[in-house]
């Protein structure tokens, strides 16, 4: 076993057993982004590329969907402009790229407290709002975007050939030592170029400890659920981890299917970006 795996398992167990570390109030702390949902809180600045691996039955693929976020300084609005790229390999095919819609995250969040009996009183932080997919997949064309949508199911919006809007609400509670993240998308409505429209509802739940200020792991589990009966109804789990070194964030994220939708995926990714947070 490498030197810096025995390091990190170290690391990880000194946190978890530590008091002082179970207690401890990080400074400018933010729940951390889980990679399947949402992020309830959005540091002013952030941006960066997650790298997916998917293989297939028919082929496999690389997925890097680029995101970038910003919001007034010092406000509770944000703004999200992402965009899904990929290349798929069909057995028996040749490479094509893919470009899905770039979509638009329109956010409002909300810091407090939530009381509990005998005068606790955790952090929370709500936010509600909405993704728009600007339908440039449909001028594209399909080609090889399952090969990243499969990696991607809550995403439907953006790597989808449709037109869609998805609205939704996030909520957290919890210190760094223990957290949970919670999102719902209400009915979401996309159209096709044929006319076709879908509406379909989807939820993600985290559960996380973030024991050390450089350190975030993650037990995160979602599924998407067409209302009209379709066969589209994918459920997952993924295991995740986020480090930061200063404005510097990394991760990485396992994803296994637990209801089939299509070819059963387990996929892997890495996250590289920044994050720029104020004083809290």
């Amino acid at each position: 076993m490498q030197r810096s795996t025995v390091a990190f398992l170290a690391m990880l167990v000194v946190g978890l057993a530590s008091p002082a570390r179970a207690g401890q109030k990080f400074r400018n702390w933010y729940f951390p982004k889980p990679f399947t949902m949402s992020s309830p809180m959005t540091p002013y600045r952030s941006g960066g590329m997650e790298i997916g691996y998917i293989y297939l039955k028919s082929g496999h693929g690389l997925a890097f969907p680029i995101e970038s976020s910003m919001r007034p300084f010092g406000k509770n609005f944000a703004a999200e402009l992402s965009m899904p790229l990929g290349l798929g390999v069909p057995d028996g095919g040749s490479t094509e790229f893919y470009g899905g819609n770039p979509t638009l995250g329109l956010t409002g969040f909300w810091r407090f407290l939530t009381p509990f009996a005998g005068g606790h009183a955790y952090p929370s932080a709500l936010a509600v709002g909405a993704d728009i997919g600007i339908p440039l997949a449909m001028a594209w064309g399909e080609n090889n975007g399952a090969f990243g949508f499969a990696l991607y199911h809550r995403d439907y919006v953006a790597w989808r050939p449709v037109f869609g809007v998805r609205p939704k609400v996030i909520y957290a509670i919890g210190k760094p030592i223990f957290f949970v993240e919670s999102e719902l998308g209400f009915p979401a409505f996309t159209v096709d170029k044929g006319g076709h429209a879908t509406a379909l509802i989807d939820w993600g739940i985290t559960l996380g400890s973030q024991f050390h200020e450089m350190v975030a792991l993650m037990l995160e589990f979602g599924g998407a659920h067409d209302m009209k009966g379709s066969d589209f109804q994918p459920v997952w789990g993924a295991l995740s981890s986020r480090l930061y070194f200063g404005k510097f964030v990394t991760g990485m994220m396992l994803i296994v299917p637990f209801r089939r939708f299509g070819e059963d995926v387990i996929g892997l990714s890495v996250y590289v970006g920044y994050e720029m947070r104020e004083q809290i």
